[in-house]
C-alpha cells in the first residue's frame, strides 16, 4: 500500500473518493458495501486502519489474487485523500486433487468449485473423497457472505457417504446429509453452527455381535450442532507453541423430527511449548492434551452406536485398538456415554536436523469410557467397575477415576502438510479384562492426536 508521507497519525484526514479498477464479475453493489467504512474516517490513524481492514476483507473473500491501493492527497479538498484501489480478479473456475489424510483414514480427495457466481462473493461447490474407511463420500453446497462481509458466512449443503466401521465394530453405514451451516467468528475464536437431516443405513457384517446388529436399521437422525473454535498454535500438525480449545455441542430429537434423541457435549484441549538452544540447533516441545465427553439420552430408546462415543487408538489413547477401552459385546465395541481421555507428549528435532519434517516422541495417555444411563441393565464392563448407571454426578465421576487405562511409549513423528503419520512403540500399562491393548508397534495417521 503506498500512503502520502509526512502524516501525523491524529492529524484530521477524510476519504474524498475511491476508485476500484480491474473489477468485472464483482458486482458494485457488494463492493460498495465491503469499502463503506473508508468514508466514515476523521483521522490519518482510522484512515490507515479503515484501508487495511478493507484490503484483508477482500483477500479473505477469496475473489482477487492481487490488490493494490494508494492513497494521494488531494489539493483541492483539505485534510482528505483519494484512494485508488487495483484488483485482479480470480479465476472462476477451480479443479483440485489432492491426497487426503484424516483421522485414522487416507486416500484421494477431490473438489470442483465456480467462486464469485453471482458477483457477491458466492460459491457452489461439489467436493468428493474416497479412501480406506470412508469408501466414498461426496457434498455439494451454496455459500454467501453475509452483509458482504468475511467473518460470516452462510452455507446450504447436501452430501452422501459410505464409511467402513470396521476397524471398531463390524459395520457400514450409508448417510445422505442436508442441512445449513452458519459460520462467523471474533477476536475471541471461530463459531459454527450447524442445522440438518441424515438419512442413515447401517449395515451389519456377517461377524458382527447381536447388539450392532440390533442397530443396523434405516434411522433418521435430525440435529442442531454447535462448534466453538479457538486456536493460537504456530502450526496445525507440529506446533510449538500456542494452545487450541475445541467445544461442541449437538442435540437430536426431543421437539425435532427424527428418531435419535440424544444431547452430546464434548471438550478438546491442548498446549504447547517449547524450548530451544541459544543457537536453535535443538529443541523439545512439551505438549498436554485433555478431551472429555458426555452423551446424554433423552429418549427411552437407545443411543445408536455410530452416535456414541469410542477410545483407544493411535489418535486417542495410544497402546489399545480403536475403540478398545470401554463396553464390548463379543467383538464390537459398542462406545460409552461419558469419557475423558489425558496425556502428555515430548516431542524433540532430531539433533543437527532441527528443520526436518521428522520428530523424536514420547509419551504418557491414560483415559476411561463408561456407560452413563437411565437404564438399570448393565453391561459387563460396568458389573466388573461395580458401577450404577442409574447413579448421580457424583458417583459417575467416581466411576470415571476407577480403573483407567493408561499407557506410555517412545517413536517418531513424520509431518505431512497439515497432516503427521505416528510409529510408536508402546507398552500398555493398566487395563480391564474388556479392554484392547496393543502391544509393540502402532501406526497412527491424523489430523487431531490426544
Amino acid at each position: 500500500m503506498e500512503t502520502p508521507h509526512n502524516l501525523h497519525p491524529e492529524a484530521p484526514l477524510s476519504v474524498n473518493t475511491l476508485e476500484i479498477f480491474g473489477v468485472s464479475a464483482t458486482r458494485p453493489s457488494f463492493l460498495n458495501k465491503v469499502t463503506q467504512g473508508l468514508f466514515q474516517a476523521q483521522s490519518t490513524q482510522q484512515v490507515l486502519k479503515s484501508v487495511n481492514a478493507m484490503a484483508s476483507q477482500l483477500d479473505r473473500l477469496d475473489i482477487f489474487e492481487k490488490i493494490s491501493v494508494h492513497l494521494d492527497t488531494d489539493p483541492r479538498v483539505a485534510d482528505s485523500v483519494n484512494i485508488r484501489m487495483q484488483v485482479k480478479e480470480k479465476p472462476r473456475g477451480v479443479y483440485r486433487t489432492s491426497l487426503a489424510v484424516s483421522d485414522n483414514d487416507a486416500g484421494m480427495r477431490g473438489s470442483v468449485s465456480a467462486r464469485n457466481v453471482l458477483g457477491g462473493a458466492e460459491t457452489v461447490a461439489v467436493q468428493y473423497s474416497f479412501g480406506h474407511h470412508t469408501k466414498s463420500q461426496i457434498e455439494a453446497s451454496v455459500s454467501t457472505p453475509l452483509r458482504a462481509s468475511a467473518n460470516t458466512t452462510l452455507e446450504a449443503f447436501v452430501g452422501s457417504a459410505v464409511k467402513d466401521y470396521s476397524f471398531i465394530n463390524a459395520y457400514e453405514e450409508q448417510a445422505k446429509t442436508a442441512g445449513v451451516r452458519f459460520k462467523t467468528g471474533c477476536v475471541h475464536g471461530h463459531y459454527q453452527v450447524t442445522a440438518g437431516i441424515a438419512l442413515r443405513d447401517i449395515t451389519a457384517f456377517p461377524s458382527a455381535s447381536g447388539l450392532v446388529r440390533a442397530h443396523s436399521s434405516k434411522n433418521q437422525k435430525t440435529f442442531l450442532a454447535h462448534t466453538f473454535v479457538r486456536d493460537t498454535r504456530d502450526e496445525k500438525s507440529l506446533p510449538r507453541r500456542g494452545y487450541c480449545v475445541r467445544l461442541s455441542q449437538e442435540v437430536a430429537g426431543e421437539d425435532m423430527s427424527g428418531q435419535v434423541h440424544y444431547l452430546k457435549q464434548e471438550a478438546n484441549l491442548h498446549h504447547h511449548m517449547s524450548f530451544f538452544n541459544e543457537k536453535q540447533e535443538y529443541g523439545v516441545t512439551v505438549t498436554t492434551g485433555v478431551r472429555g465427553g458426555l452423551l446424554a439420552a433423552l429418549s427411552e430408546s437407545s443411543v445408536n452406536v455410530s452416535d456414541r462415543f469410542y477410545v483407544g487408538g493411535p489418535l486417542s489413547v495410544r497402546g489399545f485398538k480403536s475403540g478398545g477401552i470401554g463396553p464390548r459385546h463379543g467383538n464390537d465395541a459398542v462406545g460409552g456415554d461419558v469419557y475423558w481421555e489425558a496425556g502428555i507428549s515430548v516431542m524433540s528435532t532430531v539433533p543437527g536436523a532441527v528443520h526436518w519434517p521428522v520428530r523424536l516422541h514420547g509419551f504418557v495417555n491414560a483415559g476411561n469410557l463408561i456407560e452413563w444411563s437411565k437404564s438399570k441393565s448393565c453391561t459387563k464392563r460396568s458389573v466388573l467397575m461395580r458401577v450404577d448407571l442409574d447413579m448421580p454426578v457424583g458417583d459417575t465421576l467416581k466411576a470415571l477415576r476407577n480403573s483407567p487405562c493408561t499407557s506410555a511409549g517412545v517413536g517418531l513423528l513424520f509431518q505431512y502438510g497439515t497432516a503427521r503419520a505416528e510409529v510408536n512403540l508402546c507398552m500398555p500399562m493398566t487395563y480391564t479384562a474388556t479392554d484392547r491393548p496393543m502391544p509393540g508397534l502402532q501406526l497412527g495417521v491424523g489430523l487431531d492426536f490426544l
